[in-house]
């Protein structure tokens, strides 16, 4: 029961990405919000199940979102199996260490995503990462945190 009310919220969380992030965008770069939310959930449950909830939301925003199918699929399961890897052992998460979470969470998907999608082009790897991953990670973490705050106190603790 647990999964499939977790499995809607990324399902919301995927149609507010392709509808409503566009108008929040900072110079063309916006919050992965199905990746925040799958980071909410990550730490709290169990490797397989992070990761397929991962390869779920992906497929869903790649089918809403028209891009390569898969790609975000990857990108996403990648992310999780990190943060899953170095949340697993913790005994309570705290603000700080969410940061982090969203941190690592939002840089390895930046950095699968933008490397396979900008394979061929002029701007190489180091320009992706500057002008694509960086920011597109500090605003995964900004936007992550804020909703963190507005959450009731403890709540995604007990997720």
């Amino acid at each position: 029961m647990q999964l499939a009310i977790i499995a809607l919220v990324l399902l919301v969380a995927a149609v507010l990405q392709v509808t409503f992030v566009d108008l929040i965008s900072i110079a063309a770069i916006e919050p992965n919000l199905p990746l925040i939310v799958l980071l909410f959930f990550v730490p709290r449950r169990s490797i397989i199940e992070g990761l397929g909830l991962a390869f779920f939301s992906g497929l869903l925003l790649d089918l809403l979102a028209g891009s390569p199918l898969g790609l975000s699929s990857l990108a996403l399961t990648v992310a999780a199996f990190l943060v899953g890897a170095v949340s697993r052992d913790w005994v309570e998460v705290d603000y700080q260490k969410m940061a982090r979470l969203f941190l690592l969470g939002s840089l390895a998907f930046e950095l699968v995503f933008n490397g396979v999608y900008l394979l061929g082009s002029d701007l190489g790897p180091l320009g992706g990462l500057w002008r694509y991953a960086l920011p597109g990670a500090v605003y995964d973490v900004a936007t992550g945190m804020l909703i963190l705050a507005a959450l009731p106190h403890g709540w995604w603790r007990k997720i």
